[in-house]
């Protein structure tokens, strides 16, 4: 692994870190709680939490392109009813990475399938290139997103590469919604 590679994750991972630390500090909500085994033992004792929380998993697994539904309101129930925003912020990255490897798998596989011969991505290839600005964007780009991660599977970009930036992309991407989900939640309370 490179210099400048490294840079760039540890820089990505740092900014993730500050918005994690900015949203719970900003809307007053603690991920880690005092007793945070206890909370997460007891959260996930909760039938219904533990379906959201796998719900939330299989549903990112999902390609962005194919997600037609929202479960916001599963979300939000389960929030409500005292599950620690942690577990899905984590079960939704899982799921997401799962998914978009699952997709680059696709394109990587589906083109031997066909037979095709198709050329290595060189090392002026855009992928390469501009890989950090590439594959930040898959999250929040729906099926532009989804192509990308399946051209690269064609272009055999290196996976091991792409991951941890995809790791990144996918927890600003479920940090983003956990903000908005809380947002929203508290314009309702103040309108009550």
């Amino acid at each position: 692994m490179n210099a400048n590679l490294r840079i760039e994750i540890v820089i990505g991972l740092a900014v993730v870190v500050g918005i994690l630390i900015f949203t719970g500090l900003g809307n007053g909500i603690k991920f880690i709680g005092e007793n945070f085994i206890e909370d997460w033992f007891i959260d996930l004792g909760n039938s219904f939490i533990q379906f959201a929380v796998a719900i939330n998993f299989l549903y990112e697994i999902v390609p962005e392109s194919l997600q037609v539904i929202g479960l916001g309101a599963i979300y939000i129930k389960a929030i409500e009813s005292g599950a620690n925003p942690l577990l899905f912020i984590l079960g939704g990255t899982a799921g997401k990475l799962i998914g978009q490897i699952g997709l680059y798998m696709a394109g990587y596989y589906g083109i031997k399938a066909i037979g095709r011969k198709t050329n290595l991505a060189g090392a002026n290839h855009f992928l390469h290139k501009y890989h950090f600005l590439a594959y930040l964007l898959p999250p929040f780009t729906g099926a532009l997103g989804d192509l990308i991660l399946v051209y690269s599977g064609i272009k055999r970009v290196h996976l091991v590469r792409i991951i941890p930036i995809l790791l990144v992309a996918d927890i600003i991407d479920q940090v983003r919604w956990y903000a908005i989900t809380m947002g929203q939640l508290e314009i309702v309370d103040s309108l009550n």
